[in-house]
């Protein structure tokens, strides 16, 4: 008798050896798993990291006294350990509601503290000066860099963040009589007063956040204030953003005296006395009365990278 072989692939054998099985009722379970890598050596499927959590932390600092003339009061606010500075705000409170007050200094004086000053041209009441400064807490690091611009000699500044950054804040200094400080575009504007002689020059600064953060559209509220009557605009942003700072515009130039700029759950508030003095009327008659202020309320608006 001739013997015969033949040798089987093993993959017959292995499909072979599940159909004897199953014929016997027998289950066969056959799995696989995804080989492994350097990248991936579980070779489970990959998963994406959640976006870092973003917290705004206020931090203050107050400061009162007489007003008089030539007497300024100075109040700087440091960012706590483990927060980024992303902006800053004040808050003024007099005593006589109706006194000329000017907020001569608004701006990043560190990397991780917020400067506040102001003076009194006239002799004034008791004032009551706090500076804030808007810190950022987020999961992941983040860091800042400041920018500054100097003044022209049409009294505006700018100060422009660098392309691969975006502005969250920004201020001034060695001013006074300020109209408007707000952002435009990646870059930080102030401007005089109309028909104000600035000083030569006075510098704006911007908060620039190179990493981390993604910018939203400005978020912007409104309000209309008569002359010498107190008004507020108010601005939030939308849902699922986070809001690190304000500004404000005053669209008609008029004398406005900026009481508030502050930060609280996530709204923040413009607040001002459009303070009119009349003139004194000369030979050629008062001049016409002023409109009614303009004044307009920014809010930066960011979300995780």
């Amino acid at each position: 008798m001739r013997r015969i072989s033949f040798r089987l692939p093993a993959l017959s054998l292995i499909g072979g050896l599940a159909l004897m099985l199953a014929a016997c009722g027998s289950t066969v379970t056959v799995s696989t798993t995804a080989p492994s890598s350097p990248a991936n050596p579980s070779g489970n499927p990959p998963t994406t990291p959640p976006k870092p959590t973003l917290t705004i932390v206020t931090a203050q600092q107050s400061q009162s006294g007489k007003d008089a003339t030539a007497v300024k009061i100075s109040v700087t606010t440091t960012c706590p350990s483990g927060t980024t500075l992303v902006s800053g705000g004040y808050d003024l409170g007099m005593a006589n509601a109706m006194q000329l007050v000017e907020i001569i200094d608004d701006y990043p004086s560190s990397p991780n503290a917020w400067t506040v000053t102001e003076a009194n041209p006239q002799s004034g009441g008791a004032v009551t000066l706090t500076a804030y400064a808007y810190c950022l807490k987020s999961s992941t690091a983040i860091s800042n860099h400041i920018a500054s611009g100097l003044s022209g000699t049409d009294g505006k500044a700018v100060a422009a963040c660098q392309t691969n950054t975006i502005v969250t804040g920004g201020g001034f200094k060695g001013a006074g009589q300020i109209a408007s400080s707000y952002p435009v575009l990646n870059t930080w504007h102030t401007a005089f007063e109309a028909g104000v002689v600035a000083p030569s020059p006075y510098a704006a600064y911007a908060v620039c956040v190179p990493s981390g953060l993604t910018a939203a559209p400005f978020a912007n509220g409104s309000a209309t204030l008569a002359n010498n009557a107190t008004g507020s605009a108010n601005v939030t942003c939308p849902s699922g953003q986070t809001l690190t700072g304000g500004g404000y515009d005053n669209a008609n130039g008029a004398s406005p005296i900026v009481t508030n700029l502050s930060l609280t759950s996530g709204s923040f508030t413009a607040k001002e006395l459009n303070l009119y003095v009349p003139p004194v009327t000369g030979p050629g008659g008062a001049p016409p009365t002023p409109s009614p202020l303009q004044l307009t309320a920014y809010g930066m608006c960011v979300t995780a990278a």
